[in-house]
């Protein structure tokens, strides 16, 4: 994450995140979000087909 020093009227430096770098973290953040989503959808399918298979018998 990028940031860029800001100073506010007490005169301390501080770093503020840029709006770029904002940006950037939250796609990174939705991609890993999709990931994860995609990975327990395949887990909910895997378990339905398991039950599937248990009430058939």
């Amino acid at each position: 994450m990028e940031f860029v020093p800001t100073l506010p009227a007490g005169g301390l430096g501080l770093l503020q995140p840029t709006e770029d770098s904002f940006d950037r973290l939250m796609e990174r953040l939705n991609a890993v979000h999709l990931q994860q989503v995609a990975t327990l959808n395949r887990k909910v399918e895997r378990l339905r087909r398991q039950l599937r298979n248990c009430v058939r018998r």
